[in-house]
């Protein structure tokens, strides 16, 4: 019967109901309701430590302090993870947009921390580390758990068969449904499996959109065996952060342009006084600065005597600068003159 709101019934715990226990169901609740360990019966402390890791990333938190204090409220200790923030707002060697994906590369990258942080986080939750050990261990009957996986859209619902009495070799228990929380959507069609003994049994689901995060995931897994029942939750995922605002800053760029312009001056014919007349310069970008004159030249390439250059007199108007000379000569006339400006952007990093 799948999409059954299981949620109003079991909220937000996990619930292991493993009939004919060695171990009383509430112990394994205790350690799985945090829908972020793995307790199959080969699992190791360091496997439990790299759990703990892998939420941190899942839930891409942006600081160290955030991690924490989202821990806290589920009752786990974080100990202190030294993680540098780098001049670019990124974080540590990997230079990753959020501290908890810095994390765990950092711990990826040096087995040394690794093997210390475990050390820690043993210490600090003790009581968590004992629970996971206990049902990792000692759990008998169907022990199911859900986790949350590395993508924040997915759940997988796992669960082991671990026969109560050693002596039930004949034992045959089949999976013959799930039922699971209007939130969610299975990727199965058909839930129907034999349960081997000791082995993990696994089933994927997605949350569905518009309920990715502030939902619990409950479990309600039923089989042809009355006495290898089980429930199993992954609670809800607290809402990812918004993308780091990456540092800016005003790059300037100073850039050149020769402006080559001619003329045939017909009008400043004769010897008389010499008459003031411009180029226009255009500039690709604001703050335009007019340079000297590089070279002008006349008709023939023969030297303009009779052409002054008059740079105190230029201007700038709506961008074009306006490049003076003056003359009383109608030779043709070229004239290659730098102009300079400066494009201004703001760069934010990647």
């Amino acid at each position: 019967m799948a999409g059954c709101p299981l949620r109003a019934v079991f909220g937000n715990l996990v619930i292991v109901v493993a009939f004919g226990t060695l171990l009383p169901a509430q112990e394994c609740a205790d350690i799985t309701k945090y829908g972020i360990f793995d307790v199959q019966h080969t699992k190791t402390q360091s496997d439990f430590v790299q759990d703990l890791i892998s939420w941190l990333s899942t839930n891409e938190f942006l600081s160290e302090a955030q991690a924490k204090n989202a821990a806290l409220k589920v009752g786990i200790v974080i100990p202190d993870i030294n993680i540098p923030v780098n001049a670019d707002g990124t974080y540590g060697e990997s230079h990753s947009k959020t501290w908890s994906k810095a994390a765990e590369q950092y711990f990826r990258n040096h087995t040394e921390a690794h093997a210390s942080f475990e050390s820690d986080v043993t210490k600090a939750n003790p009581n968590i580390v004992a629970a996971w050990q206990a049902c990792v261990t000692r759990a008998k009957g169907l022990v199911c758990w859900a986790r949350q996986t590395p993508n924040p859209k997915e759940v997988l619902l796992s669960m082991e068969l671990r026969p109560v009495a050693t002596t039930q070799s004949s034992l045959s228990v089949r999976v013959r449904d799930v039922q699971y929380s209007s939130n969610l959507a299975s990727r199965t069609r058909n839930f129907s499996r034999r349960l081997g003994f000791s082995s993990t049994t696994s089933y994927l689901f997605s949350r569905k959109p518009g309920s990715e995060y502030a939902e619990a995931s409950n479990f309600l897994v039923e089989t042809n065996d009355p006495d290898y029942q089980c429930t199993a939750a992954a609670p809800s995922l607290p809402p990812l952060p918004s993308p780091p605002t990456a540092p800016c800053h005003e790059d300037v760029s100073h850039l050149s342009a020769d402006c080559v312009r001619d003329s045939n001056q017909e009008k400043y014919v004769g010897q008389g006084a010499k008459t003031v007349f411009y180029f226009e310069c255009g500039a690709p970008a604001p703050g335009i600065v007019i340079g000297a004159a590089k070279a002008y030249s006349c008709e023939g390439g023969a030297p303009c005597s009779f052409l002054d250059r008059l740079e105190t007199e230029d201007e700038v108007k709506n961008n074009v600068a306006q490049v003076r000379f003056q003359s009383n000569s109608g030779a043709y006339i070229k004239v290659t003159t730098p102009i300079y400006y400066d494009i201004k952007r703001t760069v934010c990093a990647p």
